[in-house]
């Protein structure tokens, strides 16, 4: 037998390593794998992830016959093909049972699947059984999405940024386009968008409000864009009647650009309310949104809150163990947050999953206070927009904003860890 030394070792093994390395460029051919590819490469896929979470909100105004509620998960199912199954099927599992971020992920899917699966079989009624399907596609759409956005780590932010920009005001052309449906006169107008059915206004100021978040991450380090944004999401949140959007700019601005824009924006806000309601005041658009938030200011809708918010405590002091099912609540009457809706209808598992990943979006908003310009710019952004979008989905969202809310959540998780304190000077040679 012969025996190798260590140089002639290493080498013989080198070649082994390499020959096999090879083998498996040529399997995968010209598709490298994802942990292997860089670049505008994982880009591309993290915008078509971030597309396919935000596309079915733009309803019927950018794809006829409700399609972009079909291509949406598909573009999430490809994606998570190539970045997940994908190096599984190739070898690269490893990898991805060692990365703690998507153990978790799956943890917190099961967690939510428990109560889903539990009331398969007890959707009565054509209405429940829909809402069922809507809930399990988004939902299931939802946590394949979180899974790419941790294997792109760094790209899926930077993706998320530009897609959420994209589609932020993709939403504003569907509010020029169909005008004559969003710009009303009246609050009893109000019925018209619905029967029109082209997209739902709280859809689309949650593109609104997100890309708000990313015009704000944005004030620091590219201002023009940044305002660009800010003005055109605002004006579009004003449109759809969003008041909870515009009452969040001026929090937002203060958190991630500053208290010099957060103050200059509060002081524009206020300055164009009293113009508004001394001036404009009956005026298509600007009327209504005035009487929505007087209706603010006298404290209905936080009373109508209020009650949605027992409703819905209620529901799940009752059935705490998997909640009263999917589909249940009278139309409109549902508990308009996504959380208290998680724990009403899903019980104690949906409802802590729900929890868990809003809490880590607080953490990640709290760390950017702190760190603050340290961070860099995409981190910001992200967090910027995860903080509006599940904000905004505490107020005025459904179970139906899976989607969004659980890839939003899961990109935060571990954001900053590139800003690190500077290392300290190493001790000079002996």
């Amino acid at each position: 037998m012969t025996v190798l030394g260590d140089g002639e070792q290493r080498r013989t093994i080198g070649r082994v390593y390499g020959s096999n390395n090879r083998i498996a460029v040529m399997a995968n051919g010209r598709f490298p794998s994802p942990y292997r590819a860089r670049g505008n490469t994982m880009f591309a896929w993290s915008v078509l992830v971030w597309t396919g979470c935000l596309l079915s909100y733009t309803g019927r105004g950018v794809l006829p016959g409700g399609l972009a509620g079909v291509i949406a998960p598909v573009f999430v199912c490809m994606a998570f093909v190539f970045l997940v199954v994908f190096p599984v099927v190739t070898g690269s599992w490893r990898i991805l049972v060692a990365e703690r971020r998507a153990i978790f992920l799956v943890l917190l899917a099961v967690s939510w699947a428990i109560a889903l699966i539990v009331h398969a079989w007890e959707n009565h009624g054509a209405t429940a059984a829909e809402m069922w399907i809507r809930v399990a596609v988004k939902s299931g759409a939802g946590f394949l999405a979180a899974s790419c956005v941790i294997v792109l780590g760094a790209q899926g932010m930077k993706g998320a940024g530009w897609s959420i920009s994209v589609m932020a005001c993709m939403a504003a052309w569907v509010v020029v386009l169909y005008s004559r449906v969003f710009w009303i006169e009246t609050s009893e107008d109000v019925a018209i968008r619905t029967e029109a059915s082209i997209a739902s206004s709280v859809s689309l100021g949650l593109l609104f409000t997100i890309g708000f978040g990313v015009g704000a991450g944005l004030m620091n380090s590219r201002p023009a864009l940044g305002g660009v944004l800010i003005v055109v999401t605002t004006a579009g949140n004003a449109i759809c009647l969003q008041r909870f959007g515009i009452v969040l700019g001026p929090i937002i601005m203060l958190i991630f650009a500053g208290w010099k824009f957060g103050l200059l924006w509060l002081s524009l806000l206020i300055a164009v309310a009293l113009a508004s309601g001394q001036m404009i005041e009956g005026t298509p658009v600007l009327g209504p949104l005035i009487d929505y938030f007087l209706g603010l200011a006298d404290g209905s809708g936080i009373t109508i809150r209020g009650e949605m918010l027992e409703l819905a405590l209620g529901a799940f002091a009752e059935n705490w163990e998997f909640g009263i099912g999917v589909g249940r609540w009278p139309p409109g009457q549902y508990p308009h947050s996504f959380v208290a809706q998680a724990f009403s209808d899903l019980g104690v598992f949906g409802g802590v999953t729900a929890l868990v990943l809003a809490l880590s979006v607080l953490y990640a908003t709290l760390c950017c206070v702190l760190q603050g310009a340290r961070w860099p710019v995409r981190d910001r952004v992200f967090v910027s927009a995860a903080c509006c979008g599940w904000l905004f989905c505490l107020k005025a969202g459904d179970l139906q904003s899976a989607d969004v809310l659980i890839p939003l959540a899961a990109g935060v998780w571990g954001v900053g860890r590139s800003t690190s304190a500077p290392r300290a000077a190493m001790p000079a040679a002996r």
